[in-house]
């Protein structure tokens, strides 16, 4: 099953607006914070939630009496509610039930369609064979093998004791259950993770619409989520209800026709429903597509080598990825620089670098898995970066060829950072008070670590446009660090006789301080020296590689004067030179063939003239002596990251008015 343009798109455009789901279950940690069928946050006031009133004693609430009222059916009649009546149970338990509960609604919404059959479920793939009939080959195909039969077995006794006890449970055959295996394996190879804002609210199954999507490593569309039919987006698609205007769906099964599908799911039938219950999906498009190209997604993380991409599909969808990405016999520089094979540094020394790598992984996740169990983040930061400088690689080809060493965008190094920039946030947290020294280098260092983050993802990003959604998150996450050292109130203690008046600061931290034009580049207008800013009618979403390279103009010149400050005390930072320019892991040949462009920008080749410094707000003094022009520098550095981000993700997003507040309000120093 596959999707296709029916005309030329541009990039960042809608292709499908809004759909909303056949089925889709709230995880469990969300149940009693968030409407069971429209996902929103509930209200902190009591008398404005609204339980079941069934069997299940108020295991779900909503948010409204439209909401109880619209889901209420499907609730109780896919066996739902009773479902949850027996977890209240103390004779049954289970762990998490999103993945029974989502079946059981996907189940329900298509118990009248002709589509039934084992191998697909109103034109969806179930992978049944896959999932069940292949020989196990490790531990994981055997957990999953039975998991999917021993929730087929509580489906089968849901559905036909509802209104019993659960004495039945152990009374039905397993292969009576083929019907419930086959809608499980239809929910493991079509659900979705339903993410919004960076929280996993849940788990939903949508239509061929989106469904049919077929996956790529190198993919040209993204998806995403939205809880309101009226969010703000502005774009020239606008919104298109259930219709699909720009994508035709092609079967290669004669007995699913294309002309069957669409009239199934385009208004009526198992389609999404009038009442657009649930969490609603856009799908936009991240690359230009020609008429009859394909429209691909990612259906995994696409930041880690070839290898892992693999297993992971395997693992959850049972197919080998054959895109360009994956196919390419000339060693795909992106994939190279996430596993380092020693080979792409000059040399021919292989023999145990898996050994390596892999003790080395062992080691960093225990570590990573030791801190989310026991909370001890500090610990956490001392044994990762111990690490990190211990297999150190900070320049072009120092080590000796039999030494394995770890270059600063390998994904060991990018997990890393993540986990450092977040146990550091924790250890500020947590630190009082919050106007001590040592609560201002937890900040610095969660700056630090999220700048190097988002520079190293950037320099991926140049070479492999589909990460632009990792590049968009990390740079905005950048930003919002920058700013939060910014505001802490531990900068006095750094040095009392150069440390200026916070008013005089202040004075020089809005937008009206940027001398550049990248926010003119990126859509946006600054009123005079109002610190406040605002989308122009129309955003050039088309001229990427001139924005990228206008910002990485500004950011690596910025980043100079920052990164001496943010470095400063850490061993493992302090050898890296800048944050954003890893050009020195590239061949010229390399860097020539970017894939938005031609990677030009180095600190050389710049010049950082002394009058273009000082307009950004660079200097020459020691860190910490120069508090004032630190400041500045830090400031401007983090609107570079967030406006730029924030722009990344108008393409893969659209661009919404509360994302424009957003900016505003996160750069506003003058309160």
């Amino acid at each position: 099953m596959k999707l296709r343009a029916l005309q030329d798109l541009s990039r960042a455009q809608n292709v499908i607006s809004q759909i909303s789901p056949v089925a889709a279950s709230l995880s469990d940690p969300l149940l009693h914070t968030r409407c069971s069928s429209c996902f929103s946050p509930l209200s902190e006031n009591p008398s404005s939630r609204f339980p079941c009133t069934n069997t299940c004693r108020g295991s779900v609430l909503y948010c409204s009496l439209h909401c109880l009222e619209s889901d209420s059916y499907s609730h109780v009649s896919s066996g739902e509610c009773f479902y949850f009546h027996i977890l209240n149970s103390s004779s049954f338990s289970e762990e998490d039930s999103c993945a029974i509960r989502l079946a059981l609604r996907l189940l329900h919404a298509f118990r009248v369609s002709a589509f039934l059959d084992h191998s697909r479920i109103g034109g969806l793939l179930t992978n049944c064979h896959e999932f069940l009939q292949r020989p196990v080959v490790n531990e994981e195909d055997f957990e999953l093998r039975e998991n999917i039969r021993k929730w087929a077995r509580i489906m089968r006794f849901l559905r036909r004791e509802m209104v019993h006890g659960i004495e039945g449970y152990q009374k039905t055959e397993e292969r009576e259950n083929i019907l419930e295996e086959a809608v499980l394996c239809c929910v493991i190879t079509n659900g979705v993770q339903v993410e919004v804002g960076g929280l996993v609210l849940g788990s939903a199954v949508y239509g061929p619409l989106f469904s049919w999507c077929d996956h790529s490593c190198r993919p040209n569309a993204c998806y995403w989520f939205s809880l309101s039919k009226e969010l703000d987006i502005t774009n020239d698609d606008q919104i298109m209800g259930n219709e699909c205007l720009h994508l035709k769906p092609e079967s290669e099964n004669a007995e699913i026709s294309n002309e069957s599908m669409v009239r199934m799911w385009s208004g009526g039938g198992c389609n999404s429903g009038p009442s657009k219950q649930g969490p609603m999906i856009t799908l936009r498009t991240i690359k230009p597509i020609l008429k009859d190209e394909e429209v691909r997604i990612a259906y995994i993380d696409l930041l880690q080598p070839k290898a892992k991409r693999h297993a992971e599909l395997w693992l959850k969808y049972r197919f080998i990825c054959c895109c360009d990405r994956c196919t390419d016999l000339s060693s795909n520089y992106v994939d190279c620089l996430l596993q380092e094979p020693n080979a792409h540094y000059g040399s021919t020394e292989t023999i145990g670098a898996d050994d390596f790598y892999g003790k080395l992984a062992d080691f960093m996740y225990q570590t990573i898995a030791i801190y989310l169990s026991n909370g001890k983040a500090e610990a956490c930061c001392e044994k990762l970066e111990n690490m990190l400088a211990k297999c150190q690689r900070p320049g072009p080809r120092e080590a000796s060829p039999s030494v394995f060493k770890l270059n600063p965008i390998h994904r060991l190094s990018l997990d890393a950072y993540i986990t450092l920039g977040s146990a550091y946030r924790v250890c500020a947290i947590n630190q009082f008070p919050l106007s001590s020294e040592k609560n201002f280098q937890f900040n610095k260092a969660d700056a630090a670590y999220s700048l190097l983050l988002a520079g190293a993802v950037n320099y991926l990003f140049y070479f492999e446009s589909s990460l632009i959604a990792s590049a968009a998150s990390f740079w905005v996450g950048a930003g919002e660090s920058l700013l939060r050292l910014l505001r802490n109130s531990g900068w006095a203690s750094l040095n009392k006789t150069h440390c200026p008046s916070l008013s005089i600061v202040r004075e020089k931290l809005n937008l009206a301080s940027l001398s550049c034009n990248c926010l003119h580049l990126m859509g946006f207008e600054c009123h005079d020296s109002q610190n406040y800013i605002e989308r122009k009618s129309s955003v050039p979403l088309g001229q990427l590689s001139e924005i990228l390279n206008g910002f990485l103009h500004c950011a690596l010149l910025l980043s100079r004067r920052a990164w001496s400050f943010l470095s400063f005390g850490c061993s493992y930072l302090e050898a890296i030179k800048d944050p954003i320019d890893f050009s020195w892991l590239a061949s010229s040949d390399a860097l020539r063939h970017g894939e938005i462009g031609c990677w030009n920008y180095t600190m050389t080749d710049l010049g950082l003239c002394s009058e273009r410094q000082k307009g950004l707000g660079g200097c020459e003094c020691e860190p910490g002596s120069c508090l004032e022009e630190e400041k500045l520098s830090l400031y401007l550095l983090a609107a570079h990251c967030l406006i730029y981000g924030k722009y990344l993700m108008s393409i893969c997003n659209g661009f919404c008015e509360t994302q424009v507040n957003y900016i505003s309000n996160q750069l506003d120093f003058t309160g």
